[in-house]
């Protein structure tokens, strides 16, 4: 709660109006990442909280003499603010960039690459005697992520490999390039392994590996982290092409990515159609 007061205290800096003058423009871009703390409130496990931040949220866009604003649930609260982010063309901001980068892929970009070890541990069957729970069972990962995704979407900024130096921008696309061609091939690496015929105890008679249990819809449903991760990657791949511009390594992963679509399409193998479905409106956003 102590984060929502602050932000209620400062709330005569903060002006959903279009119409204000350079100024107050600079002070708004500078609270563009307040914006983002009040949205994972939204997402908060504690209902009080969620329903605190969403009156607040509301109470923050609405404006007019009569200052008066509609109650809403926090999902309603949660679009109307990504509304007025798109509507502000905050994706532009490289600070905010990052922030969104970092809720499509899970872990900070600068460790694109531990996507590997996720997908590893995601797949290897718990031996647990009591399974741990999720820090936040209210949060839906899957929404927040095409919150980000199409809000980052609508920046401006290029991220072409040419940009110069170390901008921001050029880190995101090397980011994204190295998630997503790590992610692909190990997702393919264990689509592989799925199509061994376990011997009894579950273990692959190919590598000798233990497997994880199939879910409802094949291995990439076995677990929610599982699940999940394959969605960020899919969804870190749409993002990829929507910034696209002409590199070798982004072509490279566009190849690799329609080689895993073709290869999951196989009955044998088992993919996901939610994975499928990402991957292809991914390559659909790809340039001619």
């Amino acid at each position: 709660m102590a984060a929502l007061k602050s932000i209620e205290a400062s709330s005569d800096l903060f002006k959903s109006d279009e119409n204000i003058g350079q100024d107050q423009r600079s002070v708004q871009k500078e609270l563009l990442q307040v914006w983002l703390v009040l949205h994972k409130l939204l997402n908060d496990d504690e209902e009080d909280i969620r329903a605190a931040a969403a009156d607040l949220t509301m109470k923050l866009l609405t404006t007019g003499p009569q200052q008066t604003y509609l109650l809403l649930t926090p999902p309603h609260a949660e679009k109307r603010l990504f509304e007025y982010l798109t509507a502000t063309r905050a994706g532009d901001d490289a600070a905010v960039q990052q922030t969104l980068l970092e809720d499509i892929l899970g872990l900070p970009p600068t460790n694109a690459k531990d996507i590997k070890e996720q997908l590893i541990a995601a797949n290897t069957p718990n031996t647990l005697l009591f399974k741990i729970e999720k820090q936040n069972l209210y949060r839906d990962d899957l929404r927040c992520m095409e919150y980000s995704l199409n809000l980052l979407s609508t920046a401006a900024t290029s991220i072409s490999p040419s940009l110069s130096g170390s901008r921001p921008a050029n880190q995101n696309y090397q980011a994204l390039t190295r998630y997503v061609a790590t992610g692909i091939e190990t997702l393919s690496e264990i689509a592989q392994e799925y199509q061994v015929v376990p011997a009894e105890g579950g273990v692959s008679i190919d590598s000798g590996k233990l497997r994880a249990a199939d879910g409802m819809m094949g291995w990439t449903t076995a677990t929610e982290e599982m699940f999940v991760l394959g969605m960020r990657i899919a969804n870190a791949f749409r993002l990829l092409q929507r910034w696209y511009s002409e590199g070798g390594e982004a072509l490279r992963v566009k190849g690799v990515v329609q080689k895993l679509v073709d290869y999951g399409e196989r009955e044998d193998v088992l993919v996901n159609a939610a994975w499928l479905n990402a991957f292809r409106l991914g390559l659909e956003d790809s340039p001619a």
